[in-house]
């Protein structure tokens, strides 16, 4: 291995998931503040929360995989030459209804939450037990301390797409 690959290995192992787990909180706060009986569910049954995790990633998966065309190819009509860069949102592997029934409802009871948003096989997330331990963590004391909340009247919140998805702006209201 050279010396930048070490680098890269080490500065990846270091910093994977801060923006992806910080992303996927946001779209976590955005999904559940106009989702009463979702927050509700998971109040009342706090075991719920890990499958309730993996249910939102895999319809509102935060992360995209890049990948480099090695080859100029033809697909469904679309030319792709030699060096364009492909993204791929995660979240459509979760989207296929043929995969999950009512794949456009996140069911927190569903019993196959099988998701692509921490990747697989070699190219599985080396960070992903920290991430869900990270994100329970803010789902259960989020809603703890603020039971009831939702998108202010009147606003929008702004998304951001890319290699990661990010809630730019969430304007949230509740009662204290």
């Amino acid at each position: 291995m050279t010396r930048e690959a070490r680098r890269s290995m080490i500065l990846n192992v270091l910093f994977a998931g801060l923006d992806t787990v910080m992303a996927t909180m946001g779209v976590i706060a955005r999904f559940l503040a106009g989702r009463p009986e979702h927050r509700r569910q998971l109040r009342e049954d706090a075991k719920l929360v890990p499958k309730a995790i993996d249910e939102l990633m895999r319809y509102h998966g935060a992360t995209a995989t890049a990948r480099v065309i090695t080859r100029d190819c033809e697909f469904k009509g679309i030319l792709f030459c030699k060096d364009d860069r492909v993204l791929t949102q995660t979240m459509f592997h979760g989207q296929d209804d043929r995969r999950f029934p009512n794949a456009d409802r996140s069911i927190f009871h569903r019993k196959d939450v099988r998701h692509a948003a921490f990747g697989q096989g070699k190219h599985g997330c080396i960070r992903a037990v920290l991430a869900r331990l990270e994100i329970r963590i803010y789902i259960e004391e989020r809603l703890k301390r603020i039971p009831e909340f939702g998108i202010a009247a009147g606003e929008l919140p702004l998304i951001e797409r890319g290699m990661v998805d990010s809630i730019r702006r969430l304007p949230l209201t509740w009662l204290v």
